[in-house]
């Protein structure tokens, strides 16, 4: 589809003709904008599989504030007219009669809403709220490159069927878009694979279920009880479904802000962790502990912990190897190792200087303070937290 130019001053010339001295337009002149379909919605679908196109719906009610910065600012830019040359464009008021049926067929519930569609007509992807240019731009690159949307999990479940993960990930994004028919067809398709949920996808799709019925009975402003969650746990006993429960629960109690009790659910979560999951899983817990114990001090327990998960992060870091390895890419995405292993051990520094007030512990601190001075001599940090450490000695 082909982008309209619109000419400034061709466009003043239907107020006042040019005349012999008025100077011709040129190209610098041209604005462009997103050229919107008007043969209507069945139409569009129609051109969008004849030509294999996505179908782009703007949803932007006139009594939208945000629909009309969004239809005055970000539209009128030539990086999104540039974007969305390639699809079927339309836009949709309250006053357009066809405006609520879309609204319904989409489950649409913020305005404003942009629906991107395949062209069967099934979303693709829903973008909600206002929306800058370069943010849309940006989105309208990852949905054109299938990147988590609908039809990316739709293709990632078409290649390896027997992936409960996978299905579980389509399931999910089903779920944000509101397609319910086809988030519960894909939910009963796990069902059918995995009846008693001993899978990892089981296992959260219980979880999930679980979780609502507990959301759905606390009432407004009161904790919720994860009892529930609790009384289901002991039944499941392989470990990546374990794990995938145990998150779950002590992300709950995070969000609620119950430090203990989600720093124990990591610690189940720990005993069942594969350890290819280690590393990252390893430095986001600590850096939680860390970032939690000045308000709500860890006890002798859970500071034990900290060290030791501190320790089997970094450990896992260094067995990875140099960039060299075979297995290289699994943490690393970096292009200077070395930096990168610094910034691992510096959260193990952090570590003992927050949980361990031993001696001992203070000696390891300088260890491994020193070591992420040799690895990047450069970074001020590293030098000032040596410091920090010989302090304490």
């Amino acid at each position: 589809m082909s982008i309209t130019l619109t000419c400034a001053l061709l466009c003043g010339a239907l107020v006042s003709p040019l005349t012999a001295a008025d100077p011709a337009p040129s190209l610098d002149d041209e604005v462009a904008s997103v050229h919107w379909y008007d043969g209507g919605y069945n139409r569009a679908l129609r051109e969008a599989r004849d030509n294999e196109q996505l179908v782009f719906i703007a949803l932007v009610p006139n009594w939208s504030d945000y629909s009309n910065q969004l239809v005055e600012e970000t539209f009128p830019s030539e990086p999104v007219a540039n974007e969305l040359s390639e699809l079927v464009c339309l836009k949709y008021d309250l006053e357009d009669h066809h405006f609520a049926q879309i609204v319904k067929r989409y489950n649409v519930e913020v305005f404003p809403s942009i629906v991107v569609a395949q062209p069967n007509g099934n979303i693709e992807e829903i973008i909600e709220g206002f929306i800058p240019v370069d943010p849309l731009v940006d989105q309208m690159r990852r949905i054109k490159s299938s990147d988590n949307t609908v039809s990316g999990w739709e293709h990632a479940v078409e290649s390896d069927p027997e992936n409960l993960d996978v299905q579980l990930e389509l399931a999910m994004k089903l779920e944000a878009c509101r397609d319910w028919r086809n988030y519960e067809r894909v939910v009963r398709s796990i069902r059918e694979a995995d009846p008693h949920g001993e899978s990892p996808a089981g296992v959260r799709l219980d979880m999930k279920e679980i979780w609502t019925e507990i959301a759905a009975n606390t009432p407004a402003g009161e904790t919720y009880d994860l009892a529930p969650m609790y009384a289901y746990m002991p039944g499941v006993t392989a470990p990546e479904a374990a794990f995938a429960g145990w998150s779950r629960i002590a992300n709950l109690h995070a969000s609620m802000g119950q430090v203990h009790e989600s720093v124990s659910g990591f610690q189940r979560c720990y005993e069942v962790i594969d350890q290819g999951d280690l590393l990252n899983w390893g430095n986001d817990v600590v850096n939680y502990m860390l970032e939690r114990n000045d308000e709500t001090p860890m006890n002798d327990d859970e500071r034990r912990f900290a060290l030791e998960l501190a320790k089997a992060a970094v450990q896992r870091a260094v067995d990875l190897g140099d960039p060299e390895a075979e297995h290289y890419g699994l943490s690393f995405n970096g292009d200077d190792y070395d930096n990168w292993l610094a910034s691992r051990l510096d959260l193990l520094t952090w570590a003992h200087l927050a949980f361990d007030d031993e001696q001992a512990g203070a000696q390891q601190a300088l260890s491994v303070a020193q070591r992420c001075v040799e690895l990047d001599p450069e970074n001020p940090e590293y030098q000032g937290r040596l410091e920090m450490v010989k302090a304490r000695l």
